[in-house]
């Protein structure tokens, strides 16, 4: 029997408000689903963007062989096979409901078919109501895979359109936003389980990357909200109003096209950063906590630094072939989600990828394997460093991507989980080790 497949991808989804005693948010249909399946807290995504970062979910390959730079925006490579495309060609229907972002990396190819939606809409916006229609009409194509990507947690999780939940500001169901806007999307995930059959369908419920709002307190929220509306120019203005531009010009044309592009992006990311300096200085003098520091101008700069905030997510599979409910604490990589899914239908997997079988149905599932990281975005602009590294589960490694002796960061994450002491100058032992295994990993397939 071919299981129907439900890939949920939560964007902006962090481990520690998915399970454990940070949660604080209301999920009675997302704990039915962790209750009877087994989950996996340590994931460590590829990448703190959804472009790349799920690029690495659909192959099995870090951000570096999965995807390549055209127009200045990070494409999936047309020549990799994806869980989607082998699905397809042994009979599986493909479907995916995602945002308007993903478009952007190409993607519409491998699937039967896509819908995609604004990326300001929650499922509160009529996003949801779309979605039980289509899981209603799904079950007529079997087997299928669903790849069903939510957004109401990205950004800084608030509703952007005319509609605001009553329960938004109410504090049973979360200690801030970002959690208050879990419990009710949850109640939407418990509408679209009672269109399933679990006994015949397996569910992987992991998300992209994670999310700085997810720590913040009231006053961070003020803070950011303020910032933010003095914003003039919003990030993604750059990237349509750039496109629209150059593409009214003939093809012959391409090289001014690119440079034209390239001007305009220039001058508006130095207007936008002139408005978030103020803004940051601010932050600097009033705000006295390092790691709320960090947090809010992350945000303000939209900055894809290799911290964990941004990079571990949860990854949950439950449902069909699922009889043993666990939770394994050891780290593992998002990566590794394709190989494990072949594994789980018992396909055999030839491909050249970076990811692993987790072999979780069996005994044999203590071994790590290193996580590479890297401050990908979706788009090459904005002010954000390109930084590269190593985590296990004791130390986080990372650098400038084409200088090693550049930003060079090494953190011990069980005596500093928040990542505020760089310990680089103490250990230069590590430091050489863990250069060794991300240049290994760089040279590898």
């Amino acid at each position: 029997m071919k299981p129907n497949i439900l890939l949920l991808v939560i964007d902006s989804f962090r481990s520690d408000k998915f399970y454990g005693s940070e949660k604080t948010s209301i999920t009675p249909n997302i704990d039915k689903l962790l209750d009877n399946g087994v989950y996996f807290p340590q994931t460590i995504s590829s990448a703190p963007s959804s472009i790349p970062a799920i690029s690495s979910i659909l192959t099995g390959l870090f951000p570096f062989k999965s995807l390549q730079l055209e127009n200045e925006i990070f494409n999936l490579r047309q020549d990799l096979p994806t869980m989607i495309g082998f699905l397809q060609k042994d009979g599986y229907f493909t479907t995916a409901t995602v945002p308007n972002i993903l478009n952007l990396m190409n993607i519409k190819h491998i699937f039967n078919e896509i819908e995609s939606y604004d990326d300001q809409l929650t499922l509160y916006d009529g996003i949801g109501e779309t979605i039980l229609k289509k899981l209603e009409n799904i079950n007529q194509s079997k087997p299928w895979l669903f790849y069903l990507h939510l957004n109401d947690i990205h950004g800084q999780a608030i509703f952007h359109k005319d509609f605001i939940h009553p329960d938004f500001d109410n504090k049973n169901l979360g200690q801030n936003q970002y959690e208050r806007m879990i419990s009710l999307m949850d109640r939407w995930i418990g509408q679209f389980l009672e269109k399933i059959n679990l006994e015949d369908t397996l569910i992987i419920l992991t998300a992209d990357h994670g999310s700085d709002v997810a720590s913040f307190d009231d006053e961070m929220e003020a803070l950011s909200r303020s910032a933010k509306e003095k914003l003039v120019v919003e990030k993604n203005s750059i990237i349509k109003t750039g496109q629209k531009i150059t593409s009214r010009l003939p093809k012959v044309f391409k090289p001014l096209r690119r440079s034209l592009s390239k001007k305009y992006k220039a001058k508006r990311s130095a207007v936008i950063e002139k408005q978030i300096n103020p803004e940051i200085e601010k932050i600097e003098s009033t705000q006295k906590d390092p790691y709320k520091k960090r947090l809010l101008k992350n945000l303000l700069k939209s900055a894809t630094l290799p911290f964990d905030e941004r990079f571990r997510i949860p990854l949950l599979f439950s449902g069909f072939g699922i009889n043993s409910p666990k939770i394994i604490s050891k780290q593992i990589r998002s990566v590794d989600i394709f190989p494990t899914l072949l594994s789980l239908l018992n396909y055999q997997n030839d491909f050249q990828i970076h990811g692993k079988n987790l072999n979780f149905l069996s005994d044999d599932s203590n071994s790590e394997e290193l996580a590479y990281i890297e401050s990908y975005k979706n788009v090459q602009e904005g002010i954000s460093k390109n930084l590269v590294g190593i985590r296990t589960s004791k130390f986080k490694y990372f650098r400038n991507k084409d200088d090693s002796t550049i930003d060079v960061h090494l953190f011990d994450l069980q005596k500093d989980p928040l990542e505020l002491h760089n310990i680089v100058n103490e250990n230069p032992l590590i430091v050489s080790e863990m250069e060794f295994s991300l240049t290994k990993i760089q040279d590898s397939i």
